[in-house]
């Protein structure tokens, strides 16, 4: 980033935090942040971004209302079947819920979700003032119609740091043509539903407003920009390494800005790195993130931002205490959309972190699963297709070595062997397909991968690294010789493949050369080769985690075994370390 480029986002950080704290809409301490809402007179709608750190019996108590209607878009006609965390979409709830001040024990409300609409009744004669404190989340909205598929009116919050047009707001909505009205009206027993344009004057949204829009058709559109993880990112007292997603789901490019709040709560914090993950990752370093990032995003772009904490910044006294910020995503003009996520983590002094020693990881043995789930296929022995869903999942299993110095082998087979120490402790080490286990080591187990063959020994990578993304996949090449006993068409015990002419003594012609089946006397043997690409999720492993798991896509090529070409079959595989040792022996 360039000196201009510097000053211009130091600008846009000043105006970021000028408006932050003039609307005292995001005050933040730690992961919580605050919303000022205002209740008007009689009925109202409003939008709660945060989700209240107290009971919805404590939250209303001093409220000048009898009663408290909830509404959840996002939940109204959820399909997800898993809930995953914090950084993750969230657990279902019910889209409806009631609170009543007369019948506490009726109510439906326990807690109230972010990213909700209220309706309720001010009983005051004047507009009624209150800050909500808690965690905040990316809005999301599950449009619907009517059973018999007719449009319908849907209640829909806003987050902005300007007022908008809401027709501009909801356009690239993929929900037909919208209508808006509000809520409102001073009888209790009869609310009003308006339009609240008057004459000439343009209707514009503010900041937590909930209107009644109309859809006719379904759809999963949630804002211009759609933002996840929808709950932030709770890097607990073990990750390092996260990412947040921005696309841009309007009908205009979009300027963009991503900033992180810190709390103010006087713990040592550490420092915030991000990285631009949608591009390559030559061109894209590390940075901290002390200024807002800025970025235009065309329609449908999105925008991949990691982001990273450095634990060996926490001290000892800051062992165990929870800090953090917001990460603050808004677009500087157009629809003005403005969203915050809570950033939380658990410090800690990781040098004594479960007696693990930090600057090991990742190095150590990683066993685990290959899932492959799709494979290619021929149409009419012509035409390849890739990528096309297998009749079943078939696994195998995966050996990788990382080394201390963070060299990556792919391995056939590996032996763990342990050895009692004069001192009386006991150590393991590795060793290698070809290593001679030394005589004074007494227990030796073997794990092995069937689908890699024998003669493989510790293979280096072609390109890539461990824990290399889409940009900078992990890649691994080998070949099966046509006399390998690991190539599967080779019958070592079948004189018809013994590789050699009629007379049992002339090497018969190579079948790695195509042109040699043409002849009188066919190849009786031919190599087979591999190419192993393993791409690793963002999100896939850190450094002191106790289960040190990671994930990834799986992509393995298999070339030789048809005339067409080459193979593909893709899956998923999960890497476990069972071994912290840097070293292997060969």
């Amino acid at each position: 980033m360039n000196a201009r480029k510097l000053s211009d986002a130091f600008l846009r950080f000043q105006a970021l935090m000028t408006v932050i704290v003039s609307c005292a809409s995001l005050s933040l301490y730690a992961q919580v942040a605050t919303q000022a809402l205002s209740l008007d007179q009689g009925w109202n709608a409003i939008y709660l971004s945060v989700s209240p750190t107290v009971a919805a019996d404590d939250l209303f108590a001093q409220w000048p209302v009898h009663s408290v209607s909830a509404y959840r878009s996002s939940e109204l006609l959820r399909t997800e079947q898993v809930a995953a965390g914090l950084s993750g979409e969230s657990a279902a709830v019910a889209p409806f819920g009631i609170w009543t001040r007369e019948e506490l024990a009726a109510s439906t409300l326990r807690y109230v979700p972010a990213d909700t609409v209220l309706v309720c009744f001010n009983t005051n004669s004047a507009a009624f003032h209150v800050n909500v404190h808690g965690s905040p989340a990316a809005p999301r909205i599950a449009w619907h119609t009517t059973s018999a598929g007719v449009g319908c009116y849907n209640y829909v919050g806003v987050r902005l740091n300007a007022p908008v047009l809401p027709s501009d707001y909801f356009a690239g909505a993929d929900i037909g043509t919208p209508a808006f009205l509000k809520l409102g009206g001073r009888s209790e027993a009869t609310p009003t539903v308006y339009n609240p344009q008057r004459g000439s004057v343009p209707w514009m949204l503010t900041d937590g407003d909930a209107i009644l829009v109309r859809a006719e058709k379904r759809s999963d559109w949630s804002g211009p920009l759609h933002i996840s993880p929808v709950n932030g990112i709770d890097f607990g007292r073990d990750s390092m390494l996260s990412a947040v997603n921005i696309r841009n789901d309007g009908v205009v490019a979009k300027t963009v800005a991503f900033a992180f709040v810190p709390s103010a709560d006087g713990l040592v914090q550490p420092e915030l790195l991000w990285r631009d993950s949608s591009t390559a990752l030559s061109t894209n370093s590390w940075e901290v993130l002390s200024a807002p990032v800025v970025k235009t995003l065309n329609t449908g772009e999105t925008w991949r931002v990691s982001v990273a904490i450095d634990r060996t910044q926490f001290g000892a006294a800051a062992a165990g205490s929870r800090c953090g910020g917001s990460l603050v995503i808004e677009e500087q003009a157009g629809t003005c959309m403005r969203v915050a996520l809570p950033l939380s983590v658990t410090a800690g002094d990781v040098s004594a972190d479960e007696g693990k020693a930090p600057g090991t990881w990742p190095a150590g043995l990683w066993v685990g699963t290959i899932e492959l789930s799709s494979v290619s296929r021929w149409v009419n022995d012509t035409a390849r297709v890739d990528d096309l869903p297998s009749g079943g999942r078939m696994k195998l299993r995966l050996l990788l070595h990382v080394g201390d110095d963070g060299s990556t082998h792919l391995l056939q087979r590996v032996i763990i062997a342990g050895r009692a120490n004069t001192d009386g402790s006991y150590s393991q080490h590795l060793f290698g397909p070809a290593a001679t286990i030394p005589a004074e080591y007494d227990v030796a187990s073997r794990i092995s991968c069937a689908a890699l063959p024998a003669s493989l020994g510790l293979l280096a990578p072609a390109g890539g690294a461990f824990l290399g993304s889409t940009e900078q996949p992990l890649v691994f090449n080998y070949t099966i010789a046509g006399n390998d006993s690991s190539n599967p068409f080779y019958h070592p015990l079948h004189p018809h493949f013994d590789g050699l002419r009629a007379d049992f003594k002339t090497p018969a012609p190579s079948g790695d050369d195509f042109t040699n089946y043409i002849g009188a006397v066919k190849p009786e043997r031919f190599s087979i080769s591999g190419a192993l690409r393993l791409t690793f999720d963002e999100n896939a492993g850190a450094a002191w985690d106790p289960e040190e798991t990671v994930t990834g896509a799986v992509r393995w090529t298999y070339s030789g075994i048809r005339r067409e070409g080459a193979i593909h079959a893709g899956g998923t595989f999960v890497l476990t370390r069972i071994a912290s040792n840097g070293t292997i022996h060969e």
